[in-house]
Parts: C-alpha cells; structure tokens; sequence
C-alpha cells in the first residue's frame, strides 16, 4: 500500500479495528516503513496509557454487540416519542447532514443559525415562570421548601461538571481551529510543540470525562476528538504539511467543528437553567 493510504488507518488498526485484509496490508506495509513502524509504536503507547484502568465489564462485548444494542435503544426511544429533546435533535442532524457536503461560508451561516434555533428551543423548552402563590396556598409551598432544597443539593456538582466539559470542547475547538487555519503553502517545517503539548493534557482530561456519566452523543464526540488528539499528539515537532494535512481532512471528513460547536451551546444552556433554578 501507498504511504498517504496507510497513515490515515494506523490508529484503527492499532485499536483492532481494521478487517482482516486491511491489517494484513498494513502489516505489510509497516515491515518496509520504518516510519509508519515507528508511529504505530507511538500510537500504541498512548492508545494504552489512556486505556489504563478503564476496563470495564462491558469490554468484554464485541463492538458488533454494542452497535446493536445502541441501535436498538435509539430506535425505541424514536418510536415511543418520550424523549423530550427529540424534535431538536432531528432538527440539529438534519442541519449537520446538510452542511456536511457544503462550502465553508454556508457552513458559518448554517452554524449560525442552528445556535439561534437552539437557543430558541431551549429557552422555550425549559422555562420556568415564576408564580406568586396566594394567600391559603403559602403555608402549603412554605412546608414544601425543605424538601425541594434537598432535592437541588445535587445541582453544583451537574453545573461544575458541565463546566468541565464545557471547557473541555472549548479548548479542542480552539487547537482545531488553530490547526485547520495554519498556513501550509510550502514544504516549510512547522514548530508543533505547543499543539503537541496541549493534544497530551486534551487526552488525559478526556479520560477523566469518560469515568462520568455522558449521555451517548457527547461519549461519541469526545471518542472522535480522541483520535484526531492522538494522532496530533504524535506528530513530529517540526512537522511538515503533509502531516498537518493529513490531520485536517480528518476534521473535516467528521465534522468535528460544527458538532463542538452544538456541543457548547447544549452545555451553555444547561449551565443556564441549572444555575437558574439554583438561585
């Protein structure tokens, strides 16, 4: 196989992820590469720091397995209609299908328009209007106050941790906005240390977040943004635009910009109304 087809595969393959055809090809590959021999090392050493200590049961599975069970579950909450978010969602995957095959500028305006929309829904959605209760009904609500402070004791923890990964897609967005941004118009070596720096300590604090509790579409992105910070947390501090571009269509090809984006603004508004009726 050719070097430019074999780079872009060498993280799945490293994880078992390949058919057994392609393996084969790469392994081939790799036995005349001392490059590509050399970054898979590398790729597998971070693959197994990160994977230390979370072994769960569920490993046990195949990933056949767990893609059904996924697709299962998605599919009868679709039918009962229960989930409250549904009309958003579709709305949001409609909108990142549409884009997906689009220019730069329709995706900004798109983009745009999606957190409006959201912003919208969500204010909509959830709002809570404040209702003076009458004179015979206040001892009622007065003797209900007790129980409803207990019961909210839980919210600091929700916000604190939807600001953790709150910040968390910050910071990935900026290092992919930096990376897709950087000029490449020679073969001119680029000083990456920093970007390499910052990728490692993106790693380590999504394995933390992976230990909580994520619903299914942010443990999905965070698993995206994973690969894209591993393979840039391996590249070479002086890399050349080949590498750099290989990183940059794997961005693009997963879209992985916009879906940060939807991402904050989730986070945002949650924070919002969490914090709103704490106060």
């Amino acid at each position: 196989m050719r070097h430019s087809r074999v780079r872009p595969f060498l993280y799945e393959y490293v994880r078992g992820e390949l058919s057994q055809e392609q393996s084969r090809e790469i392994a081939g590959h790799l036995l005349s590469c001392d490059r590509c021999a050399n970054e898979v090392e590398q790729i597998r050493t971070i693959v197994t720091a990160t994977a230390t200590h979370l072994r769960t049961a569920s490993d046990h599975r195949s990933a056949d397995y767990w893609q059904n069970f996924t697709d299962g579950v998605e599919e009868r909450i679709e039918a009962g209609g229960h989930e409250r978010d549904a009309p958003l969602i579709r709305i949001l995957d409609a909108i990142g299908l549409f884009l997906r095959f689009r220019g730069p500028a329709i995706a900004i305006a798109g983009g745009s328009l999606a957190l409006i929309l959201l912003g919208f829904f969500a204010l909509r959605q959830f709002r809570v209007e404040s209702v003076l209760p009458e004179d015979g009904a206040r001892t009622e609500v007065e003797s209900e106050t007790g129980g409803a402070t207990r019961s909210d004791e839980g919210q600091p923890q929700a916000i604190a941790m939807d600001a953790r990964m709150g910040d968390y897609f910050r910071k990935s967005k900026v290092l992919l906005v930096g990376i897709s941004n950087l000029k490449t118009a020679d073969d001119t070596p680029f000083d990456l240390s920093a970007e390499r720096r910052v990728s490692r300590q993106l790693v380590t604090q999504a394995r933390y977040l992976k230990n909580q509790p994520l619903d299914m579409r942010s443990a999905r992105l965070i698993g995206d943004l994973e690969k894209v910070l591993i393979e840039l947390a391996n590249i070479k501090e002086e890399g050349g635009t080949p590498n750099v571009d290989l990183i940059r269509s794997g961005i693009q090809r997963q879209n992985l910009l916009f879906k940060i984006r939807m991402a904050e603004a989730l986070c945002d508004s949650t924070r919002f109304i969490q914090a709103r009726e704490t106060f």
